[in-house]
């Protein structure tokens, strides 16, 4: 006798990979065996991929070992991989709602795969029938305690991976990464409001986003909808250690706005794994955004140590986010370093343009120029370090001062570029229009707004 289900048993086999899954669950809730093995092979398809068209419900005290399969998501639905059971119900933020005993345990290469994807996105979100992005998660679970994750690999990411909400006393161990083809927050690990008591641990692998992120957020939708009775929106008593892994933004990102507090957390031997996107920074804690009324303020984040971490990367540790951006227009109509047509902020949209962040950079030739001044072009650095797009837009007050440099006050395209910049349309091509999507001061000189009138030819 077996001591676990099998949904290749015949009496759990039904027309969809994920429903025998389900009945498998289903009958392990109701006899002696409370485990659930899924192997490589679905024989009712006689592959080695199992095809999840619905998501898997989990119920209390199962456990469910993924025995070197490989799960993944149908093109164009949305679903969960797994879900536990009381989410979306009547008891889900009530205190008999708890779930507990929820055991995820990978055995060999098993792997949980986004697949082809969809057409859900932040954008798209509740939108014409869509159901929200916490549909795009690989793993959600919410008002469940005591429970584990372990030994598996989440590829080709739709959204977050691994999703918790007002969860207590879990455990994620062994768990590696692939975001795939690159799109909006492919977060590994997300810890939301109400999560405390949680152990995470050997992290690995590449996400679009943060590869953990601490998220309490108590003026949010989130937060109205989902905070457990008893439970306030505080993330605390959380150790993140031996993360090794590569992304472009964290690999361990801690947030809390609106009286919301983060408290004893541990993080330690966090370093970046290396690749083609360069993080902006390790370790962040704090940031300037996703506030109702307010940002965090002293005392709502405290008791946090970092120990041993490891970065050739342009932050280490940052601490909060830009409160003030002083800057002024450059003649290519950069801001700071963001300058049109180049490598670092190519995009295809200006909603991708306002998502690209800090980092090293490409100067246009333009750029380049204006930086000798009287001196050498062959002497002047072509590449740069600065803040992007989406810095400028997030930071909370802006100053910028326009006033001419060149040829005595006869410099036309300085005048020019300064009318695109504050009357101009808003586009990739002049970058520093986008401060006119912020709130902020930009002082003109009397000689930039005087008229712009036809240049006078002066023989050399």
């Amino acid at each position: 006798m077996t001591n676990y289900l099998s949904p290749n048993d015949p009496r759990f086999q039904a027309d969809s990979d994920a429903v025998s899954i389900q009945n498998a669950i289903d009958a392990a809730e109701k006899g002696p065996i409370r485990t659930v093995r899924i192997p490589r092979v679905c024989e009712r398809m006689g592959r080695e991929e199992w095809i999840i068209d619905k998501s898997i419900l989990l119920l209390s005290n199962i456990t469910v070992i993924l025995d070197d399969c490989h799960l993944t998501l149908k093109k164009d639905v949305y679903e969960n991989i797994f879900r536990n059971k009381n989410m979306y119900t009547d008891v889900s933020t009530k205190r008999e709602g708890k779930q507990t005993g929820i055991r995820i345990i990978g055995v060999g290469d098993a792997v949980l795969d986004g697949g082809e994807g969809n057409d859900l996105t932040e954008a798209t979100s509740l939108k014409d029938g869509r159901p929200n992005i916490r549909f795009n998660n690989f793993i959600l679970l919410h008002n469940v305690s005591n429970y584990v994750i372990e030994n598996i690999s989440c590829v080709n990411l739709r959204w977050w991976a691994i999703n918790q909400i007002c969860c207590t006393d879990g455990r994620l161990e062994n768990i590696h990464f692939f975001n795939g083809k690159l799109t909006r927050n492919q977060d590994g690990i997300d810890l939301r409001i109400g999560c405390s008591n949680i152990y995470i641990n050997n992290i690995t692998g590449r996400c679009g986003d943060d590869v953990v992120a601490l998220s309490a957020f108590k003026a949010s939708k989130e937060c109205e909808k989902f905070l457990v009775e008893g439970m306030t929106p505080d993330i605390h008593d959380v150790t993140i250690r031996n993360v090794c892994a590569h992304t472009h933004y964290s690999l361990v990102a801690l947030r809390n706005t609106d009286g919301a507090k983060i408290y004893r957390v541990y993080i330690e031997n966090i370093r970046d794994s290396g690749g083609e996107y360069g993080p902006i920074n390790i370790v962040r804690i704090g940031e300037n955004l996703y506030y109702r009324e307010r940002t965090s303020i002293l005392g709502e984040t405290y008791d946090i140590r970092v120990r041993g971490v490891y970065s050739s990367t342009l932050c280490t540790v940052m601490l909060g986010g830009a409160d003030l951006i002083v800057s002024a227009i450059g003649w290519i109509g950069h801001t700071a370093f963001i300058d049109p047509h180049t490598k670092a902020f190519k995009a295809d949209t200006l909603e991708e343009f306002l998502e690209i962040k800090a980092g090293f950079v490409d100067n246009h030739r333009l750029t380049i120029q204006q930086n000798t001044g009287a001196g050498s072009l062959w002497g002047t650095p072509r590449y740069s370090v600065s803040i992007g797009p989406w810095d400028v837009i997030h930071a909370r007050e802006h100053l910028e001062r326009h006033d001419l440099q060149s040829v005595g006050g006869y410099a036309s395209w300085e005048r020019m570029i300064s009318r695109l910049q504050l009357y101009g349309p808003v586009c990739i091509e002049v970058p520093a229009s986008i401060y006119q999507l912020t709130k902020g001061t930009i002082y003109v000189s009397e000689e930039m707004a005087r008229p712009i009138e036809p240049m006078d030819f002066y023989a050399l």
